[in-house]
């Protein structure tokens, strides 16, 4: 269902999708790239300078158009 919406999104569509799991993570970035949808990501492992660099890149950069990340980065930035 979530592939379906995305893969109807415009081009100056974006969106956000959190997950509390990185197996999940990598499952959803499987599918994305199946589907030659253009993401990135955001892990907790991530220190500060590669979230901004990332969440900048997600804002500034038309072609990606999915921002996975897990709900434990989303709440602290």
């Amino acid at each position: 269902m979530l592939l379906e919406y995305l893969k109807k999104m415009n081009e100056s569509d974006k969106a956000l999708i959190f997950t509390s799991f990185l197996g999940m993570m990598t499952l959803i970035s499987r599918s994305l790239s199946a589907n030659n949808i253009t993401y990135t990501t955001i892990r907790g492992t991530d220190n500060h300078e590669v979230r901004h660099s990332r969440i900048s890149e997600f804002s500034s950069n038309k072609q990606i158009q999915v921002l996975l990340l897990t709900l434990k980065t989303g709440s602290v930035g």
